[in-house]
């Protein structure tokens, strides 16, 4: 999101629009203001994100635990792969 605000702001520094360009500038400058209405999105839960929330982890045996945990991991190296 803040390389987005980042490019978004040089966009309009590079159109060349001059006037009232530095009065502009300072409202355009804050990386960390909302860019926009698809950065407001709520992105959809992954699988994991979903397993994770549906856990009751005082129900586990340490065992159970232990297998959740590289069942997660797993997942969220998959999502990772799929995402590059």
């Amino acid at each position: 999101a803040i390389s987005k605000r980042a490019q978004d702001v040089l966009k309009h520094l590079e159109s060349g629009e001059q006037s009232g360009a530095l009065s502009n500038l300072a409202n355009d400058l804050p990386l960390f203001s909302a860019a926009g209405d698809e950065d407001a999105q709520t992105p959809l839960s992954s699988e994991a994100e979903s397993l994770l929330s549906a856990l009751d982890p005082d129900s586990l045996t340490p065992k159970e635990a232990l297998e959740k945990l590289y069942e997660l991991k797993a997942l969220l190296n998959q999502e990772n792969t799929a995402n590059l």
